[in-house]
């Protein structure tokens, strides 16, 4: 039995929780597919069992090290200092004229 294996080494668009949730689900359903197949116990379907499993501790990781989005976004916005307030898309409004 000889199934595709995708192991991409980017994190693809985004790089949101939701995309790497889909690409963990992938890597588990393809390591499932390897360790019950009959190739299993071959040099070469150990060496495929070996990549899906590095590939799903490294999404894992990269999961737990992720901010949320919101901490991202919070990160992001400009501080708003004395007397002046974001009026939004980069402009700036001075309160005390």
């Amino acid at each position: 039995m000889l199934l595709a294996v995708t192991l991409s080494s980017t994190a693809g668009a985004g790089s949101s929780d939701t995309y790497l949730n889909a690409q963990l689900a992938t890597c588990r359903a393809q390591l499932s597919d390897w360790v019950t197949c009959p190739s299993a116990k071959t040099p070469a379907g150990k060496a495929i069992i070996a990549r899906i499993t590095d590939k799903i501790g490294g999404l894992e990781q990269a999961l737990t090290h992720a901010p949320a989005v919101g901490q991202v976004a919070q990160a992001a916005a400009p501080p708003v200092g004395r007397g002046i307030a974001r009026a939004g898309l980069g402009e700036r409004v001075d309160l005390r004229a």
